[in-house]
């Protein structure tokens, strides 16, 4: 019998506690130090409180769950899949008609880039960008955000 395929929320809903590891070896690809591994959860309501027309990278949210979690870093790695996962529930839930969901297309990669892993690539995150004006230009053929905000992300 095949088994119901989880929806976007439960995957959240489900999801493990954030933890905190301590990397000691020296061979890490990023480092050494105090990591935090965060969750779907606490991301989904980190994005939330991304401002309207504000655009964040991917590292200003590592940055800021480091820093709220008192590390020397947080995993790129989980970061982007929950990040994902993130915005495939809000997606989701829009097409179901519930509002208030993380405004996932005002995160971009660092050089400004759109994400190709998230909803509707490109098309989805780049016209939800220009209808909160933000503006967008094309290098090699693949949009970019014209200007990143220079803002403190952080805000607790």
């Amino acid at each position: 019998m095949a088994t119901k395929k989880k929806s976007w929320r439960e995957k959240i809903a489900n999801s493990h506690p954030p933890k905190v590891v301590h990397i000691t070896d020296e061979r890490s690809t990023w480092g050494t130090g105090s990591m935090i591994i965060s969750s779907p959860a606490v991301l989904e309501e980190l994005v939330k409180e991304i401002p309207d027309g504000h655009i964040v990278t991917i590292k200003n949210i590592r940055d800021c769950l480091s820093e709220r979690n008192k590390t020397d870093m947080a995993c790129p790695l989980t970061t982007g899949i929950f990040l994902r996962i993130v915005a495939e529930c809000s997606n989701e839930e829009e097409t179901l008609g519930i509002k208030n969901g993380a405004p996932w297309w005002r995160i971009v990669r660092d050089d400004g880039s759109l994400i190709d892993k998230f909803p509707g690539y490109p098309d989805n995150q780049l016209n939800r960008l220009m209808d909160e004006n933000v503006e967008t230009v094309l290098v090699r053929n693949k949009p970019k955000v014209k200007e990143v905000n220079s803002h403190r992300f952080c805000f607790s």
